[in-house]
């Protein structure tokens, strides 16, 4: 295919015009850039850059062109984001990272990222860590962004990248998808990547659901690559590259749901999630990626896409590289992997990681070979003109292979050896930085041939050099294996001893390629002037390929030929391009000399016409605007012609994203020779001059010839200024080295097969001969450069174009894109050779009305009489037709200079333009309207005639009239529309509508009146919708009001009788609860129901309350006079004499523990009964405020955590004795309460034995459980001093704390380590409320505590206590069940204590399994107390657990049992019962629900009695009157009559020759639509019915025929045939469900033969262009659907036929009146041949015609003044001698002046 100038421009002629504009401001005095040295990067002692900064960073993207073959290297990790501006320019040098990272961070998710990498590299980027810390892609803006290389050129090299991090998916719209791929590399040129890791996690926010965003795009048929590497245009040859990056879970379950869809066979849609995409024929080795980390779904419509043809996306050996998350992660996978000098593993994420030990110097050699002087053996006419895909390819040969180039390769000689061989003489570096150059001189370093030099046969297999161009050009050396160039280090010690070690990169490099002096047709002058007329020749042969072909640009393709519709050419239905060429090459195109001057007429009227509608112009591309004047200019026309726009102006401005907008702006205005008040002349030759001074400073880039375009603007000023002409002579002489191929043609490298002739671009021809004849430079004389071997440009044109008629005399190699482009490059060679004027310079263009407008646009207010007569005799003297394009405005002016009339030439002009457009006119325009008519008649004729908006004014009188017409009807409606509000209104509201019959018939009524409204009087009903609400509100209140009357057949709830209301209860709740939400506001006695089902649930309930109630009274706490629970639990104290002892209070505390969990066990309802809570909760405020208070005091006598220190083995060093002494001294320390005892404070000396006769008003107690004395001695006069005498611990200093084993810091005594752990024991048993109550009141407190506990359990004997402690509290609760087991009420006390064992002491069981506690007199081990207790709990929590289950499962058995569920209820009772007998006795006596299993078990006893021998009397027969119906393509709905007593109904089906299959169970309903029919197929459907009998279930038999079903898709429904224009009708049709397409049919009579005309190939498609219609004649057509089943079209039935005609479009009339003298304006009509005017002296009279033109206007003369004329009009087209009408135009009246 060709190469699209976009993409040209995006390349190399990006670079030149960038660097042209650097230089350009560098050398314009006005601008304020700071010095090279303030700015530019430094310089370390080596000369390399060096990026120091971020902001280095940014000047170095920016300003690639300073650094593009340095060596550049990164000194420390930057970060870097998106919000700065890059070049465009190549970096052909050396980065070096060091190993340093640069971390990306997007600082607007809203704004396109730009990649670490932004600009084009051409050169080496190696050692850099990147981290992608934040970043965004935007799926639903950019279809292809990238992460980290935005171009990697020919030759790149990319080693040792390191690349992880997040990059973030945005999707924000479901609507208009497109296809996206986010890569880590965008475009990618035969490049080479090694030793790199891209890791990136792809993670996609969107606010849709993944099925959302699986279902769009599936139906819009889209897909994603989110690949790591590269993307599809990665032209890169992977080596040693590994990635573990990811997709997200939310990508994955959208490929998840992709994967569940059925998805048509030629849809493309699916994610993938991959290492790296490819350009077909590059390769991937030692390559691995995590497989767990990264999916791929992709449908097989894509897949074969994805690996079809040219693409081959898709790496062969990708399943190679497939690696499990274990597999990555050993290093045995990574085959080729250096891991003693490059790779280790890295430790933190177990992946491999590039960290070369030494520093590897990677040296490029090449073979060092002789000249090649160019050859080759075949001839010039080789394949010359053989068709399109066989085109001519000298001095190449195409294999072609169905129509596609399969391989290209270079000639040979009649020995069959290549003649592009070359000789090797030896080895050489090449492409050396300044850094390894010196590194190579200092350690001696050189490449040698293997086989040493002169021994070149011996090592080279062969060699062959690239003969496109002359000079340097690429080698392709195949090396013997084992013999490749090798590197001799003569330092090889000293430079491993400095760390460098020095790798060969074999590269195929470059060899020179010279003339071969052959002799050129065109050194004999004589001849020259054979190309001359072979060129004239050309030029004609192209234009006439555009005269009859469509103009073409790439993939798009025009509607029309070139030049259009012969008779009604303009610049909206014509290649403007191709106008402009034509008037330049001097062809008339169809031979019409009328031609150019319809164009511009008709493009002058299209121009003016879209200004009316609303269209801004001069918005339009710069670009676009320049190539219209251009053709303006270019036939005779000024461009100051055109009224609708200022395009002189406009295009100065410069507006638009094209490369080359200058460029074409100054084409524009230069030409034709104006000037411009947006771009004055000395700024565009300043802004010329400044880019001719950048060649001079640093040379231009032309290898790509289009690259000429940005130069030949300098044509204007060539001749008369030296820095233009210095700068186009250095351009001209270096631009045939630089672009011309060794054929002589012109093909920009790189883009060889992106033209049909290989090697021969014609475009880059024709920009080639442009350029050279812009600037007189003849391409046949050798002296100028433009000969290669013999062959010229021009040589190169003709062998594309067929000038000798050696074929067909056509074009080829061409055809696809802007052919105009080539004869314009002829045309300028033809100009150059005839010594006319430049292709660009119009001083041969005479246009008529340039001085005219000249003269007029000077005149101001200081003009002079002489001055305006001049100008106005320059204007009569233009002949009629000129004036008739003459821009009204201009003109206008010209008036206002003469006769002052200006002012109401302009007021008119404003009334007009003010005026709305007419379909936007109300009648309160209507004064504004009658006021710019009548500003308009005052004006005289001439003044009328520069009214350029007079017909909008006709327009909108036109359209006040129609308003007025339709203003009578619409009070009309407005009253009939009253009369319903009104009895809409007067209905009664929402909330007091009933169902009282005389309401429901006024209902009907009101909707009977109107449903009898027009469509317009309806839109005036404004409250139907209230009469829409009350009508739906009749069922809502009649279902409302069926369940009102269940709730009132309930009555009244007893203890007596709930058993047998339950019935009517659960009836009425199903009923209510199957209603809406607004049906369920209309039940008036809700409340009642709610009132009975409370009342039945709770007399199942109450037993469990009740108990627990009972429990929490036990507690029985009562207070004394101060508030305070003193008193104690006066149940348990009574029987002790009311004296309570120790022994009591830890029953009660326990007792109040396994209160708290029954109630817990209660659902809400349950708690809401129970009374007594506040008793339960004061219980448990007082027991944590004993606790509390001595937990606090027994940790405030705890030593500070900060003064004692951690276990220290003894040192084997003998201590001093004065040491020893002191050491053995032990500081005194907080005597505790004795052993066994509750209560901190001493208060537990108050209480006495269980028989002490002290009684409890005298006792003073504050127990507490948790602090047991561990003190081996009795003193009961050392005591915990009270709040008052022990102030609070301050454990928050801030001074450093010393490390353990510090000598400041004194190790734990014996009682301290024994007052820790009580301390940790007592806090343990708290509550997790209690816990966190306490931790916030003493936080201090509790922080010591845990760092004294950590330091006491290095201690043995701290150990050893703490565990101690926990064993016996484990005997004391052991003591308590032993003989009383644990049940419910003890099992929560139990099972928590369990439970801080498992998590406090896990670890240590072994070591606690041995300890010694009393139970009771019995001496037993932890061991054995621990498993007793377990043993206990483990069956107290099955008891427990069954009851609830046997519970829970009695709560959900239905207690209503009827005929339908009595089965389903027996089997529930019997597998219930299997549960409770397995159940212990302790178990069922927990079970709260016992009562209502009884009750249920009777109620289904009482069904047995009540259905004794009643079974027969509900068995159901056959199913009769069987029926189908086709509903859809995919649904057959089966039908059948009602059977008595059927419960239920089975539906099956079978095909022709199967059996039936049961498709549907428990059918309730007499129909059943069967929805996975296939469309086409046939089916049989038989139906049987099921009835429930007593406890079982009977089925009737069956029709064994069945009924025959088949799925159909619906009828197509044609909506309209409409006229597009003379020769087409649109045909529309409703879509059809299931439909894969539809097929068209036409007929020329209604009931006769129906012919195919046309077919569409997607469901959305639902219309048809008959593009064939005769004008006049009237067709039939019929449309159906088809889908695609088994590659079989399935069609449904034809839709009723629908006629259609093609007709001539009616003309828009405009009339007005000058002196007698009516003047008709009417648009043209596309097709028409003519135009036939009548007219009538009434509106209803007889209309007379009075001409027939071909012509768009009239006069009709000689009318009597005041007289009112009618005037209509209509088209006609002549069709087999016969003239057919199109229909008559409004009818337009005047009044004659």
């Amino acid at each position: 295919m060709k190469i699209k100038k976009e993409i040209y421009l995006k390349t190399n002629l990006l670079k030149a015009i960038l660097l042209l504009s650097l230089l350009m401001l560098i050398l314009t005095l006005s601008t304020n850039i700071k010095a090279s040295e303030e700015t530019s990067l430094k310089q370390d002692a080596q000369g390399k850059y060096c990026i120091n900064t971020t902001d280095d960073y940014q000047y170095f993207a920016q300003n690639i062109d300073k650094y593009e073959n340095s060596e550049v290297v990164l000194t420390k990790d930057i970060v870097i984001s998106n919000d700065y501006e890059t070049s465009n320019y190549s970096f052909m040098g050396t980065f070096n990272g060091q190993n340093h990272c640069i971390t990306y961070i997007s600082k607007d998710s809203s704004k396109e990222n730009i990649s670490v990498f932004p600009f084009r590299i051409g050169g080496k980027i190696e050692n850099v860590n990147i981290n992608i810390a934040e970043s965004y892609a935007d799926l639903n803006q950019y279809t292809k962004q990238y992460t980290v290389f935005a171009y990697l050129e020919r030759g790149s090299y990319v080693k040792g990248v390191n690349v992880t991090g997040t990059v973030t998916l945005l999707l924000n719209n479901l609507e208009n998808l497109s296809n996206n791929q986010v890569s880590g590399i965008y475009m990618a040129i035969k490049s080479q990547m090694e030793n790199c890791n891209f890791s990136v996690d792809y993670k996609l926010r969107s606010p849709y659901s993944e099925q959302e965003i699986a279902g769009a795009l599936l139906a819009q048929e889209h897909y994603y690559f989110f690949t790591q590497f590269g993307g599809t245009n990665a032209g890169i040859n992977y080596n040693n590259c590994i990635s573990y990056g990811s997709v997200d879970e939310k990508i994955k379950t959208i490929m998840e749901e992709l994967s569940h869809k059925t998805i048509p066979s030629d849809v493309r849609t699916g994610i993938y999630g991959g290492f790296s995409l490819r350009k077909k024929g590059y390769t991937a080795q030692n390559c691995y990626f995590d497989k767990e980390k990264l999916t791929i779904f992709i449908s097989p419509a894509l897949q074969t896409f994805f690996n079809g043809g040219l693409r081959k996306w898709e790496f062969e050996n990708r399943t190679d590289f497939e690696k499990t998350t274990a597999e990555m992660k050993n290093q045995n996978t990574y085959i080729g992997f250096d891991f003693n000098k490059k790779w280790e593993m890295d430790s933190v994420t177990g992946y491999p990681i590039y960290s070369p030990k030494i520093q590897e110097v990677v040296l490029e050699v090449q073979a060092d070979t002789k000249d090649k002087k160019w050859n080759t053996s075949v001839a010039r006419n080789y394949n010359k003109f053989i068709d399109y895909s066989k085109n001519y390819h000298f001095p190449y040969i195409v294999d072609i292979s169905s129509g596609k180039k399969e391989q290209i390769y270079d000639d040979k000689d009649e020995n069959g050896n290549y003649l592009n061989t070359v000789e090797v003489i030896g080895a050489k570096f090449t492409n050396l930085t300044d850094s390894q150059r010196q590194l190579i001189n200092k350690y001696g370093v050189s490449a040698q041939l293997y086989s040493g030099e002169g021994h070149a046969s011996e090592d080279v297999e062969s060699a062959t050099i690239n003969m496109d161009f002359l000079g340097e050009r690429p080698l392709n050396v195949i090396w013997k294996k084992g013999h490749e160039p090798i590197l001799k280090v003569e330092k090889q010690n000293e430079a491993e001893e400095d760390g460098y070690s020095f790798t060969i990169k074999i590269v195929n490099g470059t060899g020179k390629v010279i003339d071969n002096g052959a002799e050129s047709k065109a050194d004999n002058r004589d001849n020259w002037n054979e190309y001359y007329t072979k060129a004239k020749k050309a030029q004609d042969i192209i234009m006439k390929y555009c005269e009859e072909h469509k103009a073409q640009y790439g993939d798009d393709i025009s509607s029309y030929t070139a030049f259009g519709p012969k008779d009604n050419p303009s610049c909206e239905n014509t290649d403007v391009w191709s106008i402009f060429t034509a008037a330049r090459c001097g062809y008339t195109p169809y031979g019409d000399k009328d031609y150019f001057d319809k164009w511009f007429k008709n493009t002058k009227e299209y121009l003016q016409k879209l200004k009316d509608n609303g269209t801004d112009i001069s918005q339009w591309e710069t670009t676009s605007l320049a190539k219209l004047v251009l053709a303006i200019e270019s036939i005779g026309y000024d461009p100051r012609d055109i009224s609708s726009i200022d395009l002189l102006n406009t295009i100065g401005k410069r507006n638009g994203r094209n490369d080359l907008t200058a460029e074409y702006a100054i084409h524009a205005i230069k030409a034709g020779g104006y000037e411009t008040e947006t771009w004055p002349e000395e700024e565009m030759k300043q802004w010329v001059e400044n880019h001719a001074a950048a060649i001079l400073a640093s040379g231009s880039d032309l290898s790509n010839p289009d690259s000429t375009m940005t130069l030949q603007p300098y044509v204007y000023w060539y001749k008369n200024d030296s820095i233009v002409k210095n700068a186009i002579d250095q351009a001209m002489k270096n631009f045939p080295d630089q672009a011309q191929r060794s054929s002589g043609s012109m093909c920009t490298p790189g883009y060889e097969t992106g033209c049909a002739s290989y090697g021969n671009n014609a475009w880059n021809d024709a920009q080639a001969l442009l350029f050279a004849g812009s600037f007189n430079v003849n391409v046949l004389d050798r002296s100028n450069g433009f000969t290669r071997n013999g062959n010229n440009i021009m040589d190169a044109i003709f062998d594309l174009v067929d000038v000798d008629n050696e074929l067909d005399g056509s074009i080829h190699g061409f055809t696809n894109y802007d052919v105009p482009q080539i004869a314009r490059g002829i045309n300028a060679f033809v100009r150059q050779y005839e010594g006319n004027s430049s292709f660009w310079e119009f001083t041969d263009v005479k246009v008529p009305t340039k001085n005219v407008n000249n003269l007029i646009l000077a005149l101001n207010a200081d003009s002079t009489k002489a001055q305006v007569l001049e100008a106005r005799k320059a204007y009569d003297a233009l002949d009629e037709k000129h004036k008739a394009i003459f821009n009204k405005d201009t003109l206008r002016k010209l008036l206002a200079a003469e006769n002052g009339k200006g002012d109401s030439i302009t007021k008119v002009i404003a009334a007009i333009d003010a005026l709305p457009a007419a379909d936007k006119l109300t009648l309160e325009d209507k004064d504004a309207v009658v006021k710019a008519r009548n500003l308009y008649d005052a004006l005289d004729d001439e003044a009328k005639s520069v009214i350029s908006n007079y017909s909008k004014l006709t327009e909108a009188e036109a359209r006040i009239k129609e308003l007025e017409k339709g203003q009578a009807q619409k009070e009309k409606d407005k009253a009939a529309a009253e009369k319903v509000v009104a009895a809409i209104n007067a209905l009664p509201s929402s909330d007091a509508l009933t169902l009282d019959p005389y309401v429901l018939q006024l209902l009907d009524n009101i909707q009977a009146e109107y449903n009898a409204l027009t469509e317009a009087q309806k839109a005036l009903v404004t409250n139907y919708s209230t009469l829409q609400y009350l009508r739906n509100l009749i069922p809502d209140l009649k279902a409302a009001a069926a369940v009102v009357d269940k709730i009132k057949a309930i009555g009244e709830v007893t203890s007596d009788n709930y058993q047998k209301k339950q019935a009517l209860v659960i009836e009425a709740r199903t009923a209510y609860d199957a209603l809406t939400a607004d049906q369920k506001k209309r039940v008036t006695n809700y409340a009642e129901l709610e009132k009975a089902e409370l009342f039945i649930r709770r007399q199942s309930t109450d037993a469990k309350v009740g108990y627990v109630i009972s429990f929490i009274d036990e507690l029985n706490i009562t207070t004394s006079s101060t508030g305070a629970l003193s008193d104690g639990p006066l149940k348990l104290t009574e029987k002790n004499n009311n004296v309570p002892t120790e022994k009591i209070w830890n029953s009660w505390k326990d007792y109040v523990a396994n209160a708290r969990a029954l109630y817990n066990t209660l659902d809400d309802q349950q708690k809401a009964q129970v009374t007594n809570l506040s008793s339960l909760e004061k219980a448990e405020g007082y027991l944590y405020q004993l606790k509390s208070d001595a937990l606090k005091a027994m940790l405030k006598a705890l030593p500070d955590a900060e003064t004692v220190r951690a276990y220290e083995a003894p040192q084997p060093t003998t201590v001093p004795a004065a040491q020893e002494a002191v050491q053995s001294d032990e500081l005194p320390a907080q005597e505790v309460p004795a052993e066994g005892s509750d209560f901190s404070d001493g208060s537990a000396d108050a209480f006495t034995s269980d028989i002490s006769e002290q009684p409890a008003a005298q006792m003073d107690i504050q127990p507490s459980k948790d602090n047991a004395d561990v003190s081996n001695e009795e003193n009961t006069d050392s005591v915990i001093a009270d709040e008052a005498e022990v102030p609070d611990a301050d454990f928050s200093t801030e001074e450093e704390i010393p490390a353990a084993g510090d000598t400041a810091k004194r190790a734990l005594t014996e009682t301290e380590l024994k007052q820790i752990a009580a301390a940790k024991n007592a806090y343990d048993q708290l509550t997790e409320t209690e816990e966190k109550k306490f931790r916030s009141e003493n936080t201090a407190l509790v922080e010591n505590m845990e760092k004294l506990i950590a330091m006491a359990l290095t201690y043995e004997k701290g150990q050893n206590e703490y565990q101690q402690l926990f064993a016996d509290e484990a005997a004391l609760i052991y003591a308590t069940v032993k003989d009383h087991p644990v049940d419910r009420d003890s099992y929560p006390q139990v099972k928590a204590f369990l439970d801080r064992y498992a998590k406090d002491y896990q670890g240590q069981e072994n070591a606690m399994a041995g300890l010694k506690v009393k139970v009771g007199n019995q001496e037993m081990t932890f061991a054995e107390v621990i498993a007793a207790l377990t043993a206990q709990a483990d069956k107290a929590g099955k008891d427990i657990s069954d009851a609830q289950q046997a519970d829970d499962w009695i709560s959900n058995l239905p207690t209503a049992v009827t005929k339908e569920n009595i089965a389903g209820v027996e089997a529930e009772l019997a597998a219930l019962q299997k549960l409770i007998d397995s159940m212990s006795a302790e178990g069922k006596s927990y079970m709260w629900n016992a009562k209502q299993l009884e009750l249920i078990k009777t109620i289904v006893a009482d069904y047995h009695i009540e259905l004794a021998g009643k079974q027969d009397a509900f068995k159901a027969d056959m199913p009769a009157n069987l029926q189908t119906k086709s509903l859809n393509y995919k649904t057959i709905q089966v039908s059948w009559s009602s059977v008595d007593n059927a419960d239920g109904y089975m539906v099956y089906r079978r095909t022709e020759t199967g059996s039936w299959k049961k498709i549907a169970d428990q059918v309730t309903d007499i129909s059943y639509k069967d929805q996975k029919a296939v469309t086409g197929r046939v089916y049989y459907y038989t139906v049987r019915a099921y009835s429930y009998t007593w406890g079982g279930k009977t089925v009737s038999s069956y029709d064994k025929d069945g009924v025959i079903g088949k799925a159909k898709l619906g009828k197509v429904k044609i909506a309209a045939t409409d006229s597009e224009n003379y020769t087409t009708i649109r045909v529309t049709w409703n879509k059809v469900s299931g439909a894969n397409g539809y097929r068209v049919y036409r007929s020329a009579s209604k009931d006769g033969k129906y012919t195919a005309i046309g077919s569409t190939a997607k469901n959305s498609a639902v219309t048809f262009l008959d593009k064939k219609a005769a004008t006049g004649t009237t067709y039939y057509y019929k449309v159906r659907a088809y889908r695609n089943v088994n590659d079989k079209k399935i069609y449904g039935s034809s839709s009723t036929a629908v006629k259609g005609k093609a007709i001539l479009s009616v003309p828009a009339l405009s009339v007005g009146s000058t002196s007698k003298t009516a003047v008709l304006e009417w648009s043209k009509v596309k097709g028409a041949d003519g135009y036939q005017v009548y007219a009538s002296a009434s509106k209803n009279g007889k209309y007379i015609r009075i001409k027939a033109t071909k012509g768009t206007g009239m006069t009709e003369e000689k009318l009597a003044t005041g007289k009112t004329r009618y005037y209509k009009v209509r088209a006609y087209r002549k069709v087999n001698g016969k003239a057919v009408y199109g229909s008559f135009s409004k009818v337009k009246k005047v009044v004659i002046k």
